[in-house]
């Protein structure tokens, strides 16, 4: 059940501010920590993200380049668990070792920078490394390596593979009823 906030506790919540977490305000005040939250977003006071180092899904996905959708997919997997759900509005935090280790499970489904790209090839033809161990080294799979070395073989075996799928649709024509007299 909501309690009404005194001016008694709007004016320890405006002096604790700046020096304690929102969990911390909330212990001290004796309030959930999403009712906490919710009376800076009112007041305009102050964020949530700028009282403690949690994240929210939007801000985790801006920080690792990904859509949030696949944050959300991760969450829906069991891959992630947050910190902090909000039970009156579904809102999920994260701290910034979640970030990092969001990050490191994304890096597989993160575009290549032209830098990394560069870096494999380099890494390949200048250090005579094998595909495999630069896979291991950047921690991609064996194909992605293969696909930015040896480009020209991906783009000929799609080709290949929508030309011949092509063919086989054309020559399979439906044979023509044929009208009984």
């Amino acid at each position: 059940m909501r309690r009404a906030w005194t001016e008694e506790e709007l004016q320890k919540l405006d002096e604790m501010r700046f020096r304690y977490s929102i969990n911390e305000i909330a212990e001290k005040l004796g309030r959930s920590h999403c009712s906490v939250e919710a009376k800076f977003r009112v007041l305009k006071k102050a964020t949530y993200s700028n009282l403690t180092e949690l994240y929210t899904v939007n801000q985790v996905a801006e920080m690792v380049g990904v859509h949030r959708d696949s944050i959300l997919r991760m969450m829906r997997r069991g891959c992630i668990v947050p910190k902090k759900t909000c039970n009156s509005r579904p809102k999920h935090f994260f701290s910034l070792e979640q970030v990092e280790e969001i990050r490191s499970k994304m890096k597989k489904f993160v575009r290549l920078s032209d830098y990394d790209k560069s870096k494999i090839r380099s890494m390949y033809s200048i250090k005579g490394m094998s595909v495999s161990e630069i896979a291991r080294e950047m921690n991609r799979s064996h194909s992605t390596i293969d696909s930015v070395i040896f480009p020209d073989r991906y783009r000929k075996r799609d080709y290949t593979r929508r030309e011949s799928l092509r063919q086989q649709s054309e020559s399979k024509t439906i044979p023509e009823k044929s009208e009984a007299s």
